[in-house]
């Protein structure tokens, strides 16, 4: 069952078990049926490459996943951390704009709720947007 891979593989990443979250969302999205937004599924997927350090296919994966739709926040934050980690700085500012045209006065703190389980991991994505010019 895809959504049931969905869950497995999102609740991996968050957990710390990026192989295993990468290999559930992999077989999620190419067992959806149509019943699903494939937005949300690679931009968790491009998480789960930003968090192992393999910052190309996370970029990859998040752009694709915006191809599919730009409503999910994740996606944007994925692609401004990934931006900055792989030293495009000078595209930053156009991503944090697409992210605060969908999500008016976001910020990077905001996100502190994220379910990461090491937290850690949390604080170094949230300053990874601040140093890419998310406000606070």
């Amino acid at each position: 069952m895809p959504i049931a891979l969905m869950v497995r593989g999102n609740s991996s990443i968050f957990r710390g078990r990026y192989e295993d979250g990468i290999a559930s969302l992999h077989l999620a999205i190419a067992n959806e049926s149509g019943m699903s937004n494939l937005s949300y599924w690679n931009a968790t997927l491009a998480l789960g490459y930003y968090c192992l350090g393999d910052f190309g296919k996370a970029l990859v994966t998040v752009t694709a996943s915006q191809e599919f739709g730009t409503q999910y926040w994740l996606g944007h934050l994925v692609k401004i951390a990934t931006l900055a980690r792989l030293g495009r700085l000078e595209e930053c500012p156009a991503a944090i704009a697409a992210y605060t045209a969908e999500y008016p006065g976001a910020t990077a703190s905001e996100n502190d709720w994220m379910p990461f389980t090491d937290k850690a991991v949390l604080q170094d994505f949230l300053s990874v947007l601040r140093e890419a010019g998310l406000p606070e």
